[in-house]
Formats: C-alpha cells, sequence, structure tokens
C-alpha cells in the first residue's frame, strides 16, 4: 500500500527542512511542493500538510498561518536541570514549533576548560553522549521542526583546545557536528558567533554580560 498524499508532503516537508540552506516557513515550502502535487491535491491542502504538526501527524493539531519559533540555550550538559530540559522538549513535541533554535552552551564541556579540574568531573565523551541522547528524542518528537544548533562558548573551548594542539587542529572527526551526528539527525551547525536568520529574527550565542549587552551584540553583527 502506497504512501497518503500527507504522508509524502511530510516526507518532502522533512528533506527540504534539513537540506535548504536558509528558514522557510511553512507558506514557502508549500510554495516548492504542491506542483510535485497537482492533480493529487489543492494548494490549500498541501499548505495544511506543511505544517510541521500535521506533517509529524499530530492530528489534534490546526494549521496555522504564522511560523512558531521556540528557542532555548545553556542547558550545560551534563549539569542541566533534568526537569526545565525535559519541560522543553515536552512542549516542542506539543507545539511541534516551525524552527527550533538551539542557542549554544548546551554541552559544558567542562574538561576542555582552561582552569583547574577537580576529581569526579564528566568525560567529555559522557557529555555528548548524553546530549546526543535529548537531540534524538527532540528529532524524533518533532521530525518535520527545523533545528538549529548554534555553538556557544563552551562549546568553542574545543576549538581552542585544538588549536593548542596542532597536531589535533584538522581532524575533522573533532567537530561537534560529527561526534553528536547532526548531519543524521538533521540539525544545522553553525559555528561560534555565526548568527543564524529566520526572517526578521537574527539568533547569535553573544559574549556580553552587561546591561548593554543586547546592543552590544548587534554591533558587533554590523
Amino acid at each position: 500500500m502506497g504512501m497518503s498524499v500527507k504522508e509524502r508532503v511530510a516526507r518532502r516537508v522533512r528533506e527540504i527542512q534539513t537540506t535548504s540552506p536558509v528558514a522557510l516557513s511553512s507558506s514557502q515550502l508549500a510554495s516548492i511542493i504542491a506542483p510535485e502535487f497537482e492533480g493529487e491535491a489543492t494548494f490549500d491542502t498541501v499548505s495544511r500538510y506543511c505544517c510541521p504538526g500535521m506533517a509529524a501527524g499530530v492530528l489534534n493539531m490546526e494549521p496555522r498561518d504564522y511560523t512558531l519559533i521556540v528557542g532555548s540555550s545553556d542547558w550545560h550538559v551534563p549539569f542541566h536541570n533534568v526537569v526545565a530540559v525535559d519541560n522543553f522538549l515536552r512542549y516542542c513535541e506539543d507545539v511541534q514549533p516551525d524552527h527550533v533554535v538551539l542557542n549554544g552552551d548546551l554541552l559544558d564541556a567542562v574538561m576542555l576548560g582552561f582552569f583547574k579540574i577537580g576529581p569526579g568531573m564528566p568525560e567529555t565523551q559522557d557529555e555528548v553522549d548524553s546530549l546526543g541522547e535529548l537531540l534524538e528524542r527532540l528529532r524524533r518528537t518533532c521530525p518535520c521542526s527545523r533545528i538549529w544548533f548554534l555553538e556557544g562558548n563552551h562549546e568553542e573551548r574545543l576549538q581552542r583546545q585544538k588549536n593548542e594542539h596542532r597536531g589535533f587542529g584538522s581532524l575533522r572527526a573533532l567537530e561537534w557536528r560529527k561526534m553528536l551526528e547532526l548531519d543524521r539527525l538533521g540539525i544545522s551547525f553553525h559555528e561560534y558567533m555565526a548568527p543564524v536568520e529566520i526572517g526578521d529574527l537574527t539568533v547569535v550565542h553573544g559574549k556580553r554580560t552587561n546591561m548593554s549587552a543586547a546592543k552590544s551584540t548587534l554591533l558587533d553583527l554590523d
């Protein structure tokens, strides 16, 4: 038995969302996909199925005429608040956002810091494994959302360590994108301080902590 129109649209949404270099709204997705279903489904039907929630099979979700963006940052796995992160993932599953922005410092990378480390600290591989499980869950429950992973200053510790040890600098295996299997999960990776633009929204993991941090970061991006 072949797939239904809804299932095929959902598959195309996932394919396009995970390969497009730019953020696309549900209406833009429909404009791309609808011609492929000419004679089988109307544009309005395809548009309805291009909503991530509809495409993911959330039967009680109504189509929306806006772009829903959900963001979170600074989990610092494995020192994260388990309840808070679980609530975030549950919320994403409930609302099926168009975009999920993970804005840096999801890992603590404690062993990669340039400071004295006490006994009993988690190994980097343990951190990677723990975060990997959370990302797997996010992708499994939000199969059609566009997910963005922005590198924070804690993840950037890896690059600084590679810079300190020349022999490791060119090893592609020593990249978060590889270690967390982001390509397999269809998650877009962006290096530290590289902004993500979704429509009129600009997101970046900044490095300012003063009262004018937002204004200073905007000036940095100009």
